[in-house]
């Protein structure tokens, strides 16, 4: 008996309010059996994974069904949960955990994913209709066999954790055996997700080329200037036309010139520096009426920028 002795101090609810009593602490000590673990929840996140990572590692089968939270508070008990807002969800979730740039959080996201590659684990969506249900049952567990844990914890760090939940943990094998029974029965009737889940997971943790990585940098720091219009305006028309390529480095003249009070136009000889000097001096010195020092080599002088 001593060595199921911790069992008898699970409390009959379990709603966070002390670290003896979070649901996490609870489902760890269950989970140390080795059992089978049965999840219903309305969502589940990374953080939620990472808290009882251990013991879902030790489980025998892992089934996990997932409905979807509504959106708003009026959301219809009726309305569909659609495919397509349970995987935008996840997304928002798993590009949250990658934005971090912290290696453990990446790691994470992998040890998720190879422990969604097992056999033993399996995950389903429920489609038919608003699904709220929250529910643990772990069978397998000395000496009671079956233990059931149900109330409004999500599968989420939160809600395993932090979130003021309320849950009982019901220890009688008959009834917990009804609770085992009626996941069966919604189980039955999901859908099958996990394919989903790795396609989503094994897209984020892809490895890709330099080329692309460069090519996706450059686009993001230059996408607000592509596709502009290179003929001047009918509000500002100007006597300075440019190349596209002269456009190009012209905007981003113009761009550091206005962020940082300077600029320097460094180009080779011939790609004409002259003149996107000249159409900075038409926005600045001509249409804002602003002052303006030329200075250049004095056989230029009148040759080249008096008439310009």
């Amino acid at each position: 008996m001593s060595g199921h002795q911790y069992l008898f101090t699970i409390p009959d609810l379990i709603d966070n309010s002390t670290p003896d009593r979070t649901l996490s602490h609870i489902l760890n000590q269950l989970l140390a059996t080795g059992p089978a673990v049965h999840i219903a929840t309305g969502f589940f996140n990374l953080g939620g994974y990472a808290l009882l990572r251990d013991g879902l590692q030790r489980a025998s089968q892992v089934r996990i069904l997932l409905g979807k939270e509504p959106a708003t508070t009026e959301a219809s008990p009726d309305a569909l949960p659609p495919l397509e807002e349970l995987t935008e969800a996840v997304e928002a979730d798993l590009h949250e955990t990658m934005a971090t740039g912290q290696r453990a959080e990446h790691d994470r996201v992998r040890d998720f994913l190879a422990f969604l590659r097992q056999s033993r684990v399996e995950v389903r969506l429920y489609p038919r209709r608003f699904f709220h249900a929250k529910a643990y049952i772990l069978d397998g567990v000395p000496p009671f066999g079956t233990i059931a844990i149900v109330g409004s914890s999500n599968f989420t760090a939160a809600g395993l954790t932090s979130n003021t939940e309320l849950n009982m943990a019901q220890k009688q094998a008959a009834v917990a055996r009804e609770f085992a029974i009626w996941f069966d029965r919604f189980w039955g009737e999901a859908e099958d997700y996990k394919a989903a889940l790795i396609e989503l997971y094994s897209r984020a943790t892809a490895l890709h080329p330099p080329y692309l990585i460069y090519i996706k940098a450059l686009y993001e720091a230059l996408a607000d200037r592509l596709g502009g219009d290179l003929a001047p305006t009918d509000e500002r028309p100007s006597p300075i036309l440019l190349a596209d390529f002269q456009y190009d480095g012209y905007l981003t003249a113009k761009d550091i010139l206005e962020t940082y009070g300077g600029v320097f136009i460094a180009d080779p000889v011939g790609y004409g520096k002259t003149y996107l000097a000249l159409r900075l001096l038409d926005d600045y010195a001509y249409q804002l009426r602003q002052k303006a020092l030329v200075i250049c080599p004095a056989q230029l002088r009148d040759i080249w920028w008096k008439p310009k």
